[in-house]
């Protein structure tokens, strides 16, 4: 009884229990095995992460191939992690490992996080299902073949999901939780601003319970609201974007984001960062294939001395792409439907976004999961928000170009209306389970929606 109430997606009969800590062990065994068939963790590839950690620990400087000047080149939290772990255990297999250990538990929290997303929206049985898939689903067991931060991002996305659809905590709590573990989220990835739509359009969208006829209280109120996440979202952030504008005189949130935007319009862009070919099988991202960028090669011969040079590199890049961009809008055209099937279906020049028990079970899992979302829950705003979490990523990636780590970070969008899909087969298992679960979400009122 005590892992049902701890745990709400789990069925209170003890057969259920018993499967889920199972299958749990199970899962945690798998995650390990990959981990250490794929990882080397005397020299891992830890990208320009582990580059930036290593000028941190050396010169005191966050910079990444900007000749000791300080640079924002990439988000800071997983570098500036990785580079606490080289100044306490040096660079070596012990740090290596515990942050293999650190990547570990936020991938087991995933699961967890699916569940109680699928329980919040849906029912326990829903929830229970989500969980079970989460453990094994393909799109996340990879997670484990590098040591990349997908696994801390995603959690503090989803995170910040659950926290702001779960109706239990009251409504000023929530936006103040939610925004919090959201600004957390953009110390990792700086496209964390593009989710305060779909997040301002849940928390606006609550329903008020004031039983008044004003709209203005309305108003005052939902705008209260928003100013509460809006103020948590950046106290994570303010120190990143201090830091930054005691640096380059101005507010800066990154400054790669030209170089990607480039790399994502030019004449020789595919879509994602590869060129076109068949990639062999294999569960890690190799960095070999990638598109070569219009002006990289002379930008890497820039001698930057100042930071003002980093962000005259920084804006050559973007404007480059923008030119493209309003030159040649039949190529953005093609480009654009590219970058969509490469993110809603399948990257088939990358070496292991074309494996079919990849790709395939997330395909299986959007198309369900929007069939079943059209016909039980399209009016509902809370499923709503899930979608339009799913949607910004999807427009990111036209944007700039995709990745098959882009689609990961949303892969528990289909993955909760794939286990609502399937809710109906298991359903006589559980105890728990009531017609009226089946017909309609979940929704429990929180203390925040009566007078």
């Amino acid at each position: 009884m005590l892992l049902a109430r701890s745990l709400p997606f789990v069925p209170e009969r003890r057969w259920f229990r018993v499967a889920a800590w199972a299958a749990f062990a199970l899962a945690v065994v798998a995650r390990i095995g990959l981990r250490i068939h794929f990882t080397d963790f005397h020299s891992p590839e830890l990208w320009e992460f582990g580059e930036i950690a290593r000028n941190l620990v050396q010169t005191g400087t966050f910079t990444y191939r900007s000749n000791g000047v300080p640079s924002a080149f990439m988000p800071p939290g997983y570098p500036l992690y990785i580079a606490f772990l080289y100044q306490v255990f040096g660079v070596g297999e012990i740090a290596h490992v515990i942050l293999a250990g650190t990547l570990l538990v936020f991938e087991l929290c995933l699961p967890f996080l699916v569940g109680y997303l699928a329980a919040e929206i849906r029912d326990r049985t829903t929830g229970f299902v989500a969980f079970l898939l989460a453990l094994f689903w393909p799109q996340l067991l990879v997670m484990s073949g590098r040591l990349t931060n997908i696994p801390i991002y995603t959690s503090l996305l989803l995170l910040a999901c659950v926290l702001v659809l779960a109706n239990s905590i009251p409504l000023r709590r929530r936006a103040f939780l939610s925004g919090l573990a959201l600004g957390m989220f953009g110390l990792f990835r700086f496209e964390a601003c593009a989710f305060l739509v779909p997040f301002g359009f849940v928390l606006f969208r609550h329903k008020n319970g004031s039983g008044s006829r004003r709209a203005g209280v309305g108003w005052r109120r939902r705008l209260g609201i928003l100013s509460v996440f809006l103020g948590a979202f950046l106290i994570p952030l303010l120190p990143w974007i201090g830091r930054n504008y005691a640096v380059f005189g101005e507010v800066v949130l990154s400054t790669s984001g030209g170089y990607n935007l480039r790399r994502g319009h030019h004449a020789r862009a595919t879509g994602t960062a590869r060129e076109h070919y068949a990639a062999g099988n294999t569960l890690t991202e190799s960095t070999a294939g990638g598109t070569p960028v219009p002006g990289a090669d002379a930008m890497a011969r820039v001698v930057e001395r100042t930071p003002g040079d980093v962000l005259e590199v920084d804006r050559f890049f973007r404007d480059e792409a923008l030119r493209f961009i309003a030159a040649n809008p039949a190529k953005e055209a093609s480009l654009a439907v590219r970058k969509l099937f490469f993110f809603l279906v399948a990257d088939f020049t990358h070496p292991m976004s074309r494996v079919f028990p990849i790709w395939g079970t997330s395909f299986v899992a959007l198309m369900v999961g929007l069939v079943h979302w059209f016909r039980s829950g399209i009016r509902d705003p809370r499923q709503q928000f899930l979608w339009l979490v799913f949607a910004t990523q999807a427009c990111l990636a036209v944007a700039f170009f995709v990745v098959p780590r882009y689609r990961m970070g949303v892969e528990f969008v289909p993955l909760v209306f794939f286990a609502a899909a399937l809710d109906p087969l298991v359903q006589h298992w559980s105890a728990d389970s009531t017609p009226q679960q089946k017909e309609a979400p979940v929704h429990r009122a929180s203390p925040s929606e009566h007078p």
